[in-house]
């Protein structure tokens, strides 16, 4: 099982569960207690993991590549990060590997049919795990892109 999480910092955030090639959603307010009781093998997080202000070197690196990030330096975005970070380090406490993505630059090579942006972007992520654990996406400093 591997789990896409679009996270929100004022609004529940929708998980994406993505097991034997069927994609189920539902909306969390307490995303750690519901992951780990998940227990999936994977989570990637539509959120930045680390900070590094205004953007981490993978992500300048990426840029050049057409992939586009929110500057780190947005107040919004630093909560963002903050939030992330505490459930990361949550669930590696608990074993799981913890990934993450930027779903919005997927979707240029990715068309998915679903009319919600959160649960696309929450699914993005999940498919993203699905495609890195094939051999197919690949991984740059916890980062997961194609």
């Amino acid at each position: 099982m591997i789990v896409g999480v679009d996270l929100h910092l004022k609004r529940p955030s929708i998980i994406c569960i993505l097991k034997n090639q069927f994609a189920t959603f539902f909306e969390s307010i307490d995303e750690t207690v519901d992951i780990i009781t998940l227990k999936p093998e994977m989570v990637i997080f539509d959120a930045p993991l680390s900070l590094e202000l205004p953007f981490r070197e993978f992500e300048r690196k990426l840029m050049r590549r057409g992939y586009r990030f929110f500057p780190l330096s947005i107040k919004s975005m630093k909560e963002l990060t903050k939030k992330a970070m505490r459930i990361k380090k949550e669930l590696q406490r608990k074993g799981m590997k913890v990934f993450e993505t930027h779903p919005g630059s997927l979707s240029k090579w990715i068309n998915v049919n679903i009319e919600d942006r959160d649960k696309r972007d929450a699914f993005l992520c999940a498919f993203i795990g699905y495609l890195y654990i094939r051999g197919i996406a690949r991984e740059m400093e916890g980062f997961l892109f194609l």
